[in-house]
């Protein structure tokens, strides 16, 4: 009996130790996998937690820069980052664990290491014309406004007067045509001092007070609205170097990322919080000291630059000025064409004017067209003194009323002398919130460029980043990396990113 026992049991045994040896290395191998893959997985975190601080703090954005605040940006150098992340989690650990597991197998277990490590894809910020940098922007304010929030933003209650005022209507410029008629009526009646005998002047035959306004431009209507400019820096930056001039380089072309980019949509509501983002990230002029930027920046109008993309900050506010006047000019203009009132008076000088012109020139000189110019030189007038307000800290109504207009028409001939201070309209919009209205009228495209400027320009500015550029900075990459010993190893494939 005990012989049967003893054949049985060594053929039992005989069937069960291959089995048990082959669930042991089962376990085994089921280990170093779940080992390798938390390996890879904590790797990549601790790969993405290399972001750039100052995209962080500047700009609450996550980025990571694969220069390493170097002059060169490449895939292999966050590959070579990510596989010493992943060795060293796999470095062995004195643990009781791993003491226990000495004791019982009878040696040490087998160092697990990485190979192979490659970054096959990744993704820029100025993928797409900045649809990446763009896409996380958006993320950024849904989370920290949210619908509710957008409402009550300065953006949001500017564009709701500017709907409910009608204003938009009147930027086609209606008048444009009437004032070209009016001046080549008047154009042979306008003619300067002229030699005569015994060197007398001949005198000119229809002096318009409009002609003055109409011949300001540049820095001297600027100066009107602007007063001292000496102030306001005239330095200009170098372009070339920056996102918009590389992105026509076609010696040194950006480089670009290989995944798929976010789709650009143009939604009112992606608009809204594009703009709200750029009001709390950079400066405009006269901005209030709490709204201020809390890091040096290389222009103080970056606003201005925004919109206009000029190399100085003297520059963009120039622009910026001149189209927020021709905002102005527009509603102005056509207020004035409407207003029985001021029309009379309007007439009543056109009428003086023409008479005392046709006392000279010995022939009828018409009232209509005189009429005309003056009334869009009083219009021009009229916003010249709502940007020196708006420029002052002060608010001014969309739409004018007789109870906002602020001009005299005598004053046309010498605007300076009646512009005069003055705190502007209790419901208006301020300048910043006459800036919406500018950027929401933007091109996006050309809005985002010049913020990739704005971006590489000042963090160029903090110590080691002075080779910054927003074409190296990736938010998502997918990595391959062989994982094993000797004997058994696995190929990991991962994809991360900073928007999960």
């Amino acid at each position: 009996m005990r012989g049967y026992l003893t054949a049985f049991t060594a053929m039992i045994l005989a069937v069960l130790m291959p089995l048990w040896l082959l669930l042991i290395r089962g376990s085994q191998i089921s280990g170093m996998k779940a080992r390798a893959e938390m390996a890879m997985d904590t790797g990549m975190n601790s790969t993405l937690a290399e972001y750039h601080r100052q995209m962080l703090s500047y700009y609450d954005l996550f980025f990571l820069d694969t220069s390493y605040c170097t002059d060169t940006a490449s895939s292999e150098k966050t590959a070579e980052h990510l596989k010493s992340f992943v060795e060293h989690n796999l470095e062995p650990v004195d643990d009781l664990i791993s003491l226990l597991g000495q004791s019982f197998f009878g040696r040490e277990e087998k160092h697990m290491s990485a190979s192979n490590v490659s970054v096959g894809k990744i993704r820029y910020a100025t993928d797409g014309r900045g649809s990446v940098l763009r896409s996380q922007i958006l993320s950024y304010e849904w989370d920290l406004l949210g619908l509710s929030g957008l409402r009550e933003s300065s953006g949001e209650k500017a564009l709701k007067q500017w709907e409910e005022s009608g204003a938009a209507d009147l930027l086609d410029n209606q008048y444009a045509g009437t004032w070209s008629a009016a001046q080549q009526q008047l154009e042979p009646y306008h003619y300067g001092p002229q030699p005569e005998e015994e060197g007398k002047e001949r005198p000119i035959a229809l002096q318009n007070p409009a002609d003055y306004l109409f011949q300001l431009s540049g820095k001297a209507l600027i100066g009107l609205i602007l007063g001292d400019t000496s102030k306001i820096s005239a330095e200009e930056i170098d372009q070339t170097v920056l996102y918009t001039g590389r992105f026509s380089n076609t010696e040194k072309p950006l480089q670009k990322g290989n995944m798929l980019i976010p789709l650009w949509d143009p939604s009112l509501t992606d608009r809204l919080f594009l703009m709200e983002y750029f009001l709390h990230h950079f400066t405009a002029y006269q901005m209030d000291s709490e709204l201020l930027s809390k890091h040096e920046t290389r222009l103080n109008c970056q606003l201005e630059y925004l919109l206009c993309g000029n190399a100085s900050d003297l520059a963009n506010l120039e622009e910026t000025v001149g189209k927020l006047l021709l905002i102005r000019q527009a509603i102005n203009t056509a207020y004035l064409f409407t207003d029985g009132e001021k029309q009379q008076k309007l007439q009543t000088f056109a009428t003086a004017l023409a008479t005392a012109a046709s006392a000279v020139t010995l022939t009828p000189v018409p009232a209509e067209p005189i009429r005309i110019s003056l009334t869009i030189a009083w219009g021009l007038m009229e916003s010249i003194q709502d940007l020196k307000i708006l420029c002052k800290g002060g608010k001014i109504a969309l739409l004018k009323g007789n109870g906002t207009w602020r001009t005299d028409l005598g004053g046309i001939a010498d605007p300076g002398g009646n512009l005069r201070e003055d705190p502007g309209d209790e419901k208006g919009l301020t300048y910043r919130q006459y800036l919406c209205l500018l950027l929401l009228m933007q091109n996006e495209e050309q809005q985002m460029a010049n913020c990739m400027d704005l971006m590489e320009m000042d963090i160029r500015m903090v110590k080691g980043n002075s080779a910054f550029r927003l074409d190296a900075c990736a938010d998502r990459i997918v990595a391959d990396v062989t994982i094993g010993d000797n004997d058994t190893a696995f190929t990991l494939n991962r994809e991360c990113g900073y928007e999960e």
